[in-house]
């Protein structure tokens, strides 16, 4: 169900003092989505390119009021069309990370998702296989499938077959934070 991928390089380090960075600048957020931060993006019109990736691709976040559903996406897209990186990334390690993943793994949709202490995902399947790369996570954070509870380590980057039902939950009294994106090839 998942694979570490051996002699990719992070700096961690870098790639997580960015992150917190990231997290810590509450004007790329919407007041409704606080969970989630595109790295790509599928909509040139996008008035937050942080937004165009978090979430369903079936809502438009970046037009919710925070009531009820969001209002269903005007543009009909897939995990693959994410292909842009948000130019305020420019000159970034993550930015450098984004591009290298791209070349090598032909990645679409990418997100910073942060799982808040004490929580856990329904019992889910994807439509693609993901990427993770754990940046803060401990012990406690745990992925589960078939049964089996996987704990990722920091700084390794790993090919995750999510289209198996699958969950992941935080039981730690920490934030968790991984960086996912979609990846079409089985590995």
């Amino acid at each position: 169900m998942y694979k570490q991928i051996i002699n990719y390089n992070i700096d961690i380090e870098r790639l997580k003092t960015e992150t917190v960075l990231l997290f810590e600048n509450k004007d790329l957020f919407s007041d409704t989505f606080k969970t989630q931060l595109g790295l790509t993006y599928a909509n040139e019109k996008s008035k937050n390119k942080y937004l165009d990736a978090v979430g369903s691709l079936d809502w438009d976040y970046e037009n919710w009021d925070g009531e009820g559903n969001p209002p269903p996406r005007k543009d009909k897209v897939k995990e693959k069309d994410f292909v842009n990186i948000v130019p305020d990334l420019k000159g970034t390690y993550l930015y450098e990370l984004l591009q290298d993943l791209q070349n090598k793994f032909n990645i679409g949709r990418t997100r910073l998702l942060l799982m808040e202490p004490k929580t856990c995902l329904t019992w889910h399947q994807d439509s693609t296989y993901r990427l993770h790369i754990p940046i803060i996570t401990n012990d406690r954070c745990m992925m589960v499938w078939d049964n089996k509870t996987v704990h990722m380590p920091q700084g390794t980057l790993y090919w995750v077959d999510t289209t198996q039902p699958h969950t992941a939950f935080n039981g730690s009294f920490e934030k968790r934070i991984h960086l996912v994106t979609t990846v079409e090839n089985k590995q």
